[in-house]
Formats: structure tokens, C-alpha cells, sequence
């Protein structure tokens, strides 16, 4: 009971003469530090701990616990995706940001001109998913191409950088999306072919582009 809100759980045991105490910490794998936010402990014992029932006089002994800077964690299928995935707006990137928290700046500081990001932020602030897709400015890959997203101090609450602030994406060919530039008819009758009336159509191509003595 001396760590109920801080700690799972403790082991204690005395001293054959009930002078000692000693405190066993266990691990505790969700304790978890806002970056720049240093814990004090102090020990407080309540009277029903002593044989005599009365709180003893609280000494000034006390420990300090260091907040480590943030750190992210990254997952998805972002990291390594194929381009016409890209394209279909499929490739997600999970986030965990660990001794900190997303502040509500983090969707318009990470993304850079290449993508399109929807942000979706899971519980706490502490987890998101982005699901990334091509912009305009995104016409070909000819070979595995690399992304980075960096993820500045202003993203974060406390607007510390994390130990690992950026992340890179590799994007693979995977073939592009051919469609018409105007809809064709869906059907032709056989006089349209033999006149030569079937009109000249235009085909566009996004994710790749065509070589020049194919067109």
C-alpha cells in the first residue's frame, strides 16, 4: 500500500527486530514520464503499518525519478509500400511516442509536399495512424525511392524532440493506374470501324509514366 498510485505492485519484508523496512520495486512496464517531467518520491507510511498505530515522523529522505526524452516507435505497412499502394491511399504508418504525448499541431508539421496524410489519433494522444497516399506533385518511381517524415519538438507536448525524430519510407515500383482522359462509349458497331470513325482516345497513366517511343 506505501506505492498504490505509482507502482503495481511491492514487495516488502523486516528485519527480525522490526527496525527495517526493506522496498522491493518490481518492474512496472506502463510507468510512463512526461519528457521533462521529473518525479519525487517521498515515503509517507500510515499508522496502521506500526506495531504502535501511530504514523512515525516522516524523514526528509526522499529519491528522484528522471523523465528520459521522448522516443517513437514506428510500424505499417508505410515503411516499405509499393507505389500503386501509395497511389490507392493505403499505406498507413503507426506511431507510438513514449515519455510524452501528440500535441494538436502534429498534422500540419510532419508531412512533407510529396504525400497527403490523414491523422488518426488513437487514445491519450500517445498512438496515431497515418494513412498516407500521393499528391499531385507525385507522377513516377523507376526504382525504390526514400521518403523521410520528420517529426519536429512542436509536435510533441512538451516540445522536446524525440530521440528518433524522423522516419523513412521506402517506396517500391509496383506497376501505375492507367485510365482514360475521356470516357469511351461502351460499345462500337462494326460500320464505325470500317470508316475509320472510331475517335482517338487519350489515355493517362499515374504512378509511372509512358517511354516516348511507345506513345
Amino acid at each position: 500500500t506505501l506505492f498504490r498510485s505509482l507502482f503495481a505492485a511491492s514487495s516488502v519484508t523486516y528485519s527480525a527486530d522490526g527496525s527495517q523496512m526493506n522496498i522491493t520495486f518490481p518492474p512496472s512496464p506502463n510507468f510512463n514520464l512526461l519528457s521533462g517531467h521529473n518525479l519525487t518520491v517521498t515515503f509517507q507510511l500510515p499508522p496502521e503499518t506500526m506495531a504502535s498505530r501511530i504514523a512515525p515522523i516522516p524523514s526528509s529522505h526522499t529519491f528522484l525519478i528522471e523523465a528520459q526524452p521522448p522516443q517513437l516507435v514506428f510500424s505499417g505497412t508505410a515503411l516499405k509500400g509499393g507505389s500503386k499502394d501509395l497511389i490507392m491511399g493505403t499505406l498507413e504508418l503507426n506511431i507510438e511516442v513514449i515519455n510524452d504525448r501528440f500535441s494538436d499541431s502534429l498534422d500540419s508539421r510532419v508531412c512533407s509536399r510529396e504525400f497527403e496524410c490523414l491523422f488518426i489519433t488513437g487514445d491519450d494522444n500517445r498512438f496515431v495512424t497515418i494513412r498516407i497516399s500521393s499528391s499531385a506533385e507525385f507522377t513516377s518511381i523507376r526504382e525504390i525511392t526514400y521518403y523521410t517524415l520528420t517529426f519536429p519538438a512542436v509536435v510533441f507536448d512538451n516540445g522536446i524532440a524525440p530521440i528518433n525524430n524522423t522516419v523513412v519510407l521506402a517506396i517500391y515500383p509496383q506497376g501505375g493506374i492507367l485510365e482514360p482522359v475521356v470516357d469511351l462509349s461502351p460499345t462500337y458497331d462494326e460500320t464505325t470501324i470500317r470508316v475509320g470513325e472510331l475517335a482517338s482516345f487519350t489515355l493517362r497513366v499515374t504512378g509511372d509514366e509512358f517511354r516516348s517511343e511507345e506513345h
